[in-house]
């Protein structure tokens, strides 16, 4: 089975401190010296493109038709979506709004929502599952950009941003931190919540007062101004629903001293205001 290849950015090292080398513009390249010649666009800190291969017919990964997603700063220095580019691209607005759909003409042809805010242009690009499922289900997947000061503490080795273990936390004492997982496998988390030791069941439940079926996103103060934000629930599932309230409930405060609670990501409510 195959699926769409979006190629990550990795950094480069221009040649000369003006210019990309034609072997540093393959996609996903990207240079933040030397951005002043043209061969350097899309792959610069001025804009990078994020190219993606879909399958052809044979489900072969990367035989389909490329396209690339144009990333640059609005007027607010905020990252946008400003472009769908591709040989084969065609967009028409949605009914009288900001809105422009567009499918990449191909045997397969993912199809791409581009979302025009005044304040932000954004996309949604969706991907058949093919013939194994029904062909009106389309599967996506939540993609991230953090920076380079913001690191994932879940007690193994995934996540948004830079992972790393609970067991190297202490490493990036100068770094905003994202910890998934409850103090009984997290040891990150036992110590925001001031046990030196695993906490689990009841244990968690008397200090933190979230139990069977709820979940915490609390965020903690670090040293240097820097914080850590809890993403936890009584159980893996519960943990699960914390990580998708925090990703898709607007205006979630992850200033230090918020605190939320809930048991489904429509059931949340502030604990704590934002100190």
């Amino acid at each position: 089975m195959g699926g769409l290849k979006i190629y990550l950015p990795y950094e480069v090292t221009a040649t000369g401190g003006t210019n990309l080398t034609d072997g540093d513009t393959s996609q996903g390249a990207i240079s933040f010296t030397g951005v002043a010649g043209t061969s350097s666009a899309g792959h610069s800190e001025d804009t990078f493109y994020v190219y993606m291969d879909g399958e052809d017919e044979d489900d072969t990964l990367g035989g389909g038709t490329q396209f690339y997603l144009t990333l640059n700063e609005n007027t607010d220095n905020e990252l946008q979506v400003s472009q769908v580019e591709g040989s084969s691209t065609y967009g028409h607005e949605i009914e009288d709004s900001n809105t422009y759909e567009s499918y990449i003409v191909d045997n397969v042809a993912p199809r791409v929502l581009h979302y025009t805010d005044p304040d932000r242009h954004y996309v949604e690009v969706m991907y058949p599952r093919g013939e194994s499922e029904p062909f009106e289900s389309e599967s996506y997947a939540e993609v991230f950009i953090s920076g380079s000061d913001s690191f994932v503490s879940n007690g193994g080795s995934s996540g948004v941003g830079v992972p790393v273990t609970d067991a190297e936390a202490s490493s990036y004492a100068g770094k905003n931190l994202v910890v998934i997982g409850g103090s009984c496998v997290n040891t990150v988390a036992a110590e925001l919540i001031g046990s030196d030791t695993p906490l689990c069941g009841d244990d968690w439940t008397a200090v933190t007062g979230v139990g069977m079926n709820q979940y915490l996103i609390q965020t903690f103060a670090r040293t240097g101004s820097n914080v850590a934000t809890l993403i936890a629930g009584y159980n893996m599932g519960d943990t699960a629903n914390a990580a998708n309230a925090l990703t898709t409930t607007e205006d979630l405060d992850t200033s230090a001293g918020a605190k939320y609670t809930g048991s489904t990501v429509e059931d949340i409510e502030p604990v704590l205001d934002a100190a």
